[in-house]
Parts: structure tokens; C-alpha cells; sequence
């Protein structure tokens, strides 16, 4: 990592907060399938393209619920990053919980969190 790269910090925080997972032990079909449909994001980090471990439900592998309306709330995955970010700050939709925690719990909580964040401020 760049330590000259104003996101360093960031970044670092972002990871250390979850499981992520390297690209290589996922399963590449669906991985690429996935990303291609916005279903997923991933974040680049020296060299190594990473998932973090919530978006997958744990017995299935598959996205989680409720993942898709969060990134299309966002506008698409865009720079994964960006995602990243919001999944490991605590969020005052989620009653001060950050998303990545409240995600496997109440997945229509998080999309609603993610919606009502992105929705344009209307000026009265």
C-alpha cells in the first residue's frame, strides 16, 4: 500500500474491519458473473482483487439478500471502495450499527439504509 495515497488510512480501517476474501479462492465463473451484473463489488489492494466475506451467504456462497438494492442505490459499484467505506462505517439509519454487521441480520434494513442515503436532498 501507497503510503503517500491520502486513502491509505481508509483503507487500511476498511479492511482490518471485516473477513475479506482474495479473488483466487472464489469460485471464478459466478465471481465474474456477479461483478458483471453489480450483484458484488471488490476492492483492489496491492495487486489483489478482494471480496469481503459478508457479501456471500455463508451456505450458499452466494450474493447476500438486500446486496443488489444497496449497490444499485449507490448508482452501481463504481469504484468498490466507495462501498467498502459505507459497509464499515457506522450508520445512523442502522441505529448507529455499521451496514457489514446489520447485513446477514436484516438485509432490507441495510438496502432501505443505502436508499434513503442516496436519495437526492429536496430543498422546501
Amino acid at each position: 500500500m501507497d503510503p503517500s495515497d491520502p486513502l491509505t488510512g481508509a483503507r487500511q480501517e476498511a479492511f482490518r474491519s471485516t473477513e475479506w476474501l482474495p479473488a483466487k479462492s472464489l469460485d471464478h465463473q459466478h465471481l465474474k458473473q456477479w461483478l458483471r451484473e453489480e450483484r458484488i463489488f471488490g476492492v483492489r489492494l496491492d495487486g489483489v482483487d478482494w471480496y469481503p466475506a459478508y457479501l456471500f451467504e455463508p451456505t450458499s456462497g452466494r450474493p447476500a439478500q438486500g446486496l443488489d438494492q444497496v449497490i444499485r442505490a449507490f448508482g452501481g459499484v463504481g469504484d468498490g471502495w466507495r462501498l467498502a467505506f459505507w459497509f464499515a462505517s457506522v450508520n445512523s439509519y442502522l441505529g448507529g450499527k455499521r451496514p457489514q454487521d446489520e447485513l446477514p441480520r436484516d438485509p432490507a434494513a441495510v438496502a432501505s439504509a443505502a436508499i434513503q442515503e442516496n436519495q437526492p436532498v429536496e430543498h422546501g
